[in-house]
Formats: C-alpha cells, structure tokens, sequence
C-alpha cells in the first residue's frame, strides 16, 4: 500500500511521500496536520491505519484549502494555505460519518496471505521504474488534461460537493477512457460502514 503511495508521490514530486502515524485523539491530528502544513508538504501519508478514520480535524483539511493551527510554545494561531493531497493505508480501513462522502477507496487484492513474498510484478522494482520513466509519466498526465481542455472541456460528470475543482480531473480521466473514481466514494459503495454491512448481513439472513 504504502508502496502504491510513494510511486504515485513520485510522479507528482520527485519524492516519495513522508508517512505519518494516525493519532488516537482529534487534538493530535490537528497538530500533525498543521505540522505538515507548515512543512509545506505536498503530498501526506496516513499509514498503517489502525482505528476508524474520522474526525472534524480530517474532514476540515480534506474540503479545505488553508488549516489553523498554533506553533509549538507560542498562543498565537497562524492560517497556512493547506494543499496538500491525503493518502490514508490500512488493512479493512473503516471510515466512518462524514469522512465518508470526503474520499476515495482503492482496494488491494493480493489472491494470498503472505503478499509480501509474491514475485509476479510486471515491474519488481517498481520505485526504481517510476523514478527513470517519471518524464514520459508526468508527459503523458499532462497531455490528457491538455487534450480535455482543447476540446472544449465537455461536461463528462457531475460536480461532486466541496470538490468541484477536482472535476476536471476526474473528466480527464473520463475522456481518456478511464473510469470514474467517483465510482470509489464509499459513501455510494458502503466502502468500509460497519452499520452498512450489519444491515447487509441481517437482511441476507432473512432470505
């Protein structure tokens, strides 16, 4: 997973993408989150997620573009522009209330209880493959948003509330014959909703 992240980080930055625990109360995850927009940190990883994944702190940096926070040992609050794209890993990841409608779900299925000892990888040193081809990858990136806009930027989906400038991302892709990511969002798929899946387990016990 973590892995997946960095090649992407890569592409994007040059750089893999600097991994961060997943604290166990609100008022820590504001101070990491802050901490990493004062680091000016492009791209973030939540890794090894262990607890639900939910919170005002989360939701707020996830729908916003600048983050409040307080420097170590000083009372004064700073608003810093927040940009940064959140990644969040983990093994059967809940995520819970209004996160849910705040991200997308991508899912690894390895077919094997050991994936760490799988060797059947089109690239084996996948890090390694990104980093010498990432001009011919960010090239080609570029060229399908720059496709989109020449034709004119059809309207190819719908806005998606609190993320309306990514949707020329998402219509790129579409345009390119890709699928739709917003196809993901676990608040349509029931991705991770314990109460969800509850009730699929009940109602199937009824038939």
């Amino acid at each position: 997973k973590g892995r997946a992240v960095d090649a992407v980080s890569i592409i994007a930055t040059g750089r893999g993408c600097p991994r961060t625990t997943y604290p166990e109360t609100d008022e820590e995850t504001e101070k990491v989150l802050f901490a990493h927009a004062l680091r000016g940190s492009p791209v973030v990883n939540i890794d090894d997620i262990k607890r639900a994944l939910c919170g005002g702190p989360l939701d707020k940096a996830l729908t916003s573009d600048t983050i409040d926070g307080r420097p170590l040992g000083q009372s004064r609050i700073l608003t810093l522009r927040w940009l940064a794209v959140v990644f969040a890993t983990g093994n059967n990841v809940e995520v819970r209330d209004d996160t849910r409608r705040r991200l997308m779900v991508g899912r690894l299925e390895p077919q094997s209880d050991r994936p760490e000892l799988r060797r059947d990888f089109k690239h084996p040193n996948l890090l390694g493959w990104v980093r010498k081809e990432r001009p011919r990858l960010v090239k080609a990136a570029l060229v399908i948003l720059r496709a989109y806009q020449a034709a004119g930027r059809p309207k190819l989906c719908e806005h998606i509330g609190s993320f309306e400038a990514w949707t020329v991302i998402r219509a790129s892709m579409l345009f390119a014959g890709g699928l739709d990511v917003a196809e993901t969002l676990p608040a349509t798929t029931g991705e991770g909703d314990p109460t969800r899946a509850a009730l699929g387990a009940f109602m199937s016990g009824l038939e």
